[in-house]
């Protein structure tokens, strides 16, 4: 059973494998951002971990629309 998403997310031009590790938290481990029903004003913000071990954050907007496409 997968603990992630695997999804192709943009890295500098090129599309690129990453997985969803979780929702990322600040200093205090508060949920950085914010979830909301409508999509557009959802904030939160995700670690995802590329290949090369680097892990960036993105927004839940960016994954969702990498889901979709």
């Amino acid at each position: 059973m997968l603990n992630y998403a695997e999804v192709l997310l943009p890295q500098g031009e090129n599309m690129q494998s990453a997985k969803v590790q979780g929702r990322s938290k600040d200093l205090d481990w508060n949920t950085i951002g914010s979830f909301a029903d409508n999509p557009l004003l959802n904030s939160i913000i995700y670690d995802v971990e590329f290949p090369d071990g680097a892990i960036k954050q993105y927004a839940a907007n960016t994954i969702a629309e990498s889901l979709y496409s």
